[in-house]
This record gives structure tokens, C-alpha cells and sequence, in this order.
């Protein structure tokens, strides 16, 4: 799942402020009985509980192994009342994807294709993030005008300008990024569902959800080197205009 672990494991914490939307912890639920009913290994990189969380009895395991049915449909409801409540749309995203992918490996294909994993990728402008700064990645609200009008001001406005208008989305359902770590997660949930779109369509043979033309999100990198690329650019952008005002 795309989140960061430790900042994802502080959250579950009784004291937390910002819990993850249940359609999550239960999209995850079933990840978990998926894995533990075929007896897989964690992948690679999976890191260890930290000490300070109680670590859940293996007793347990045999019982939970066949609730991934039931996970499956409580993260259904959850997700269904998460969006007519305008409910942590971002959680909302990556629990359809985990939904997707696990009906997808279910050979369920027709039930995954019915999950509206592209639209919320879309709703939430994760198909439009173009910036590792998370100060200008924001998608911003469209304003487009239809090409060969002019402005109040009378200046012209350009084939380019109108074309570039009309692929930013008009409505973004979740608030700004406040810190980088926000940004690398909306990246890699975006870059999951489109995984995934990719996948299903190569599979079965449908035509994807979300067209290539209209992704501008920048490449995912691994999280370390994700916030030490984005320090770099921000410091020469810093550089570049404080050596400008010099000269």
C-alpha cells in the first residue's frame, strides 16, 4: 500500500488525529487474509513491527485466513459511505486500488473493472502532479477558455494555453499538500493505480481507464531518495533566484 510506514503506523495509534479511513484498513484486512490463506512470504523490503506495537498472536492467523470475503465487502461499504460523506478521499484511492488488486488476484476481473479506481485518481488530481515541490504541486482548479476568445484584457489566448487548460482537472477533491512526505505518498498511490490500469488492460485486453495523454504526474522514486531530491531542488531553486537578484 502506498503510505509511509512509520508515519502509517503512528496514525493507528489510539491518541492519533488523523486515523486512516476504515475502506483502507480493511481493503488492507483483505491483502492480509489473501496472503495468509496461500501461505505467501512477505516481499522484499516488508519491514518488521517497531517494538513499541504489540505484535498480533499467530493463534489468530488460522481464524482470520478465510475473512477476506467479508474484509472485501465491509471495505466496499466503507469506501461507498466515504464518498457520499466527502470522507479522506486520498485513503478512499488507495483502498480502491488495494480493492482492485485483490479481486484482480481473486479472478474476479469483470467485479475490479466495476471499482472506480481511475475516476478517484482523477477526482483527486493525482494524474496531474508535475512537481516534486509540494509548494507548487497542487493541481489548481481549471479556468480554461475556449481557444480563439480573447481575455478581458484583450490578449489572445493561445492554442497551447487552451489545450494545457483543458487537461487540468476542474474539480480536486482533497486539500493541498502541507509536506513532502503528503506528496511522495499521492505520487506513489497514483502511479499504483495506474500499475494497475496498465495490468488489467494488458491481461484482458481492455482499453485502460485513464489515457496516457492526459498523465502528467512526475516518476515515483523509493522515499529516501524521494525527499533528498526534493531537498536538492529546493535549495538550487533558492540558489538560482537569490543569484539572480545578486547579479
Amino acid at each position: 500500500m502506498p503510505v509511509e510506514p512509520q508515519r502509517f503506523l503512528d496514525s493507528l495509534a489510539p491518541t492519533s488525529t488523523s486515523r486512516p479511513h476504515p475502506a483502507l484498513l480493511y481493503a488492507l484486512f483483505t491483502a492480509a487474509a489473501y496472503v495468509l490463506k496461500n501461505g505467501m512470504e512477505p516481499f522484499p523490503g516488508a519491514k518488521a513491527i517497531p517494538s513499541r506495537y504489540r505484535k498480533p498472536e499467530v493463534s489468530l492467523y488460522s481464524s482470520l485466513k478465510d475473512l477476506g470475503s467479508s474484509f472485501h465487502d465491509r471495505a466496499k461499504l466503507e469506501m461507498e459511505q466515504g464518498i457520499l460523506t466527502a470522507d479522506r478521499f486520498e485513503d478512499l484511492a488507495r483502498a480502491c486500488a488495494g480493492m482492485t488488486r485483490n479481486l484482480v488476484l481473486m479472478g474476479k476481473p469483470i467485479e475490479a473493472s466495476m471499482l472506480p479506481i481511475c475516476r478517484l485518481a482523477v477526482a483527486c488530481g493525482l494524474h496531474r502532479i508535475e512537481s516534486t515541490n509540494f509548494a507548487r504541486s497542487t493541481p489548481r482548479l481549471s479556468t480554461a477558455v475556449p481557444s480563439g476568445t480573447t481575455r478581458a484584457s484583450g490578449e489572445a489566448v493561445t492554442q497551447v494555453a487552451a489545450d494545457d487548460e483543458k487537461l487540468q482537472p476542474k474539480l480536486v477533491v482533497v486539500p493541498p499538500v502541507d509536506d513532502r512526505t503528503t506528496l511522495w505518498e499521492r505520487i506513489e498511490t497514483f502511479w499504483a493505480i495506474k500499475a494497475l490500469d496498465w495490468g488489467i488492460g494488458l491481461l484482458y485486453g481492455w482499453p485502460c481507464g485513464l489515457a496516457e495523454n492526459e498523465v502528467s504526474t512526475v516518476w515515483p522514486k523509493s522515499y529516501d531518495a524521494f525527499m533528498s531530491v526534493s531537498i536538492v531542488m529546493a535549495v538550487r531553486s533558492c540558489f538560482f533566484v537569490h543569484s539572480s537578484a545578486i547579479s
